[in-house]
């Protein structure tokens, strides 16, 4: 590993042995780059290249010259469909590093066939074409320029998906699964395939159900860069109340057929003689008990069909906010706001969470936190040289509510309370440092001889 600063080999010391550079942090983020890239990797062997390249973008944007990590993003791009995406990670490689680089021989074997690269350039036209198409509603002609896409370009994964969504729109169920299953056989990880895999099953069942398999207009799709998106809206569902509405009326209409059929014969009956009279009087009463219990009966059932459906919603609900909260968190570290994106975090409901976004959450999380600890503990050691021990105390405990276990955050912690006379705390943060800590370092010393002075 090279010093950031001088370009001389690091050893296991903190600072650099020629220019004296704090080189800890920097050691950190190489350390969680490349756990990041060999995780990346480890998925791409598997074909699952939605979390190999989550995995590797997160690590370039930890640190950016991880030359490895960029050249697998590369060929995971290419592998996707994405030739223009993978060119331009192999040509920041090369910029990166000039010689010794594998991405040569990458650009080479793409320039060298001019034929496939004018056959990508065409199925991107066609492809941009398509989605103008979905999105005026032209759906039979989105269906016919993707397949002339998928033609030239076969592995082009964003093709597949949107042919898939447009074909779900159109009620074409198997064109859809079809597609899905192309898509999985590239990329097995790929969360939208998954999802809409699952949706082509519940539309199947409906369909067999004589219910009706056409989807709402409930899903959107936009293009991020070279990248399309396709996302369902949040699901919203209320129909209860409709439910108890309709029994309701049905039942009044049927009680007002009722009556208007048997009341001639009562009436005449009635007109006949008087115990006749009571008879029937009280076999009315009777009908109406009867009916009025049915009547409970059914607003009953009514009712726990309402309580079922509100509880599908406030899960569905759940469900939705989970994934908007990781969303956010996503954008927000790729933005290198790293304090929003885990603020984010924690309002994420892993248990909501399918497992291929459980990974993904892992990913942000690695990285977002291996960052903000180390900004905040940054902050709280300035603070604490310059005599600031409110504001060291303040972002130390940040540091530590994260990584209970950051010995140098918890020995400032204690020295900020040390020094704000706040005993109680003092002890309990030196006794955690004693329990880190060698007891030969001069931290644990420190540690111990205040913990013996205030016994």
């Amino acid at each position: 590993m090279k010093c950031n600063k001088c370009g001389a080999t690091l050893t296991d010391s903190v600072f650099c042995n020629n220019c004296g550079a704090n080189v800890k942090i920097y050691k950190k983020l190489i350390s969680t780059s490349n756990a990041l890239y060999n995780r990346g990797l480890e998925r791409a062997q598997v074909r699952d290249l939605t979390g190999a390249k989550e995995d590797l973008k997160n690590s370039l944007k930890v640190y950016k010259r991880n030359i490895p990590a960029r050249n697998l993003l590369g060929l995971v791009y290419f592998e996707m469909g994405d030739v223009v995406a993978a060119l331009s990670e192999w040509i920041v490689s090369k910029n990166y590093q000039p010689e010794d680089n594998v991405a040569d021989s990458y650009i080479e074997a793409v320039q060298k066939n001019a034929g496939k690269l004018d056959a990508y350039n065409i199925a991107f036209k066609k492809y941009n074409q398509s989605l103008l198409y979905a999105r005026q509603g032209s759906l039979d002609l989105a269906i016919i320029q993707l397949k002339k896409v998928l033609s030239i370009h076969e592995k082009f994964v964003s093709a597949h998906l949107l042919l898939a969504l447009v074909a779900i729109q159109s009620n074409q169920i198997e064109l859809a699964r079809k597609e899905l299953k192309k898509v999985l056989h590239i990329d097995r990880g790929n969360v939208l395939a998954l999802n809409y895999f699952n949706e082509t099953d519940l539309l199947r069942g409906k369909s067999a159900d004589k219910k009706s398999s056409r989807i709402s207009k409930d899903a959107v799709a936009y293009t991020s860069g070279n990248e399309t998106i396709i996302q369902p809206k949040a699901v919203q569902e209320g129909g209860g109340r409709n439910v108890v509405l309709d029994i309701l009326l049905g039942m009044i209409i049927g009680l007002a057929v009722c009556w208007f059929v048997l009341a001639p014969a009562k009436i005449q009956s009635a007109n006949n003689a008087a115990n006749q009279q009571v008879i029937e009087y009280s076999d009315q009463l009777e009908a109406k008990a009867a009916s009025i219990e049915a009547l409970n009966e059914e607003l009953n059932i009514a009712k726990l069909a309402r309580t079922s459906a509100e509880k599908q919603a406030q899960t569905a609900n759940e469900k939705a906010g989970a994934y908007d909260a990781l969303f956010e968190a996503q954008k927000l570290a790729g933005e290198a706001k790293y304090e929003e994106a885990a603020e984010a975090l924690s309002k994420v409901n892993v248990d909501n969470l399918a497992e291929a976004a459980k990974e993904i959450y892992n990913s942000v999380s690695a990285t977002v936190n291996a960052t903000v600890i180390e900004d905040l503990y940054k902050k709280g050691e300035e603070a604490f040289s310059a005599g600031k021990y409110e504001e060291a105390k303040t972002n130390l405990e940040k540091v530590v509510a994260l990584n209970a276990d950051h010995d140098y955050a918890v020995y400032y912690l204690a020295r900020s309370y040390e020094n704000l006379n706040d005993v109680e705390n003092a002890k309990k943060y030196f006794q955690r440092v004693v329990e880190l800590l060698p007891a030969e370092t001069q931290r644990a010393k420190t540690a111990k001889a205040y913990l013996d002075s205030h016994q």
